[in-house]
């Protein structure tokens, strides 16, 4: 799934609204109740590996942290951040973390990428490249 251009506000997490299905060959992604969460159909069980990425941006320069986790039915399954470290005046305008796990999953179980972003007004956003620049994958491997 992919998103588009989505404003946040600072240091409060939200979930990514990856609206726009890519491939989804067993319909398990949502893009209009629940915006980007993928759940396990029936007969789909197994291992999968799960991918996502953000592109965030603030026009004030002063993102000083991004984080990014993966929850599975509501709850937090795994994490990752992205610190900015500056010697300088300013931060960073720009920031791309990135996640990726595997989990075994059961029918019905669902996964959702949640990010929070530090800096004033941020979004979600790449200046020109908004469509693909955000986006949660899954594939399943067994």
């Amino acid at each position: 799934m992919g998103g588009s251009s989505q404003s946040l506000s600072s240091a409060t997490w939200t979930r990514v609204a990856c609206g726009n299905v890519y491939q989804d060959s067993v319909s398990g992604c949502d893009v209009t109740t629940n915006v980007g969460r993928y759940t396990i159909q029936s007969g789909e069980a197994g291992r999968y590996y799960f991918i996502g990425q953000v592109s965030s941006f603030s026009n004030s320069n002063d993102i000083t942290r991004a984080d990014l986790k993966i929850y599975k039915n509501g709850s937090i399954f795994a994490g990752a951040y992205q610190h900015v470290i500056s010697g300088g005046a300013g931060y960073a305008r720009h920031v791309g973390p990135t996640i990726s796990t595997m989990d075994n999953a059961s029918v019905n179980d669902y996964y959702e990428l949640w990010v929070t972003i530090s800096g004033t007004s941020p979004s979600l956003a790449m200046d020109g490249e908004t469509v693909k620049s955000n986006y949660f994958m899954g594939w399943k491997i067994a």
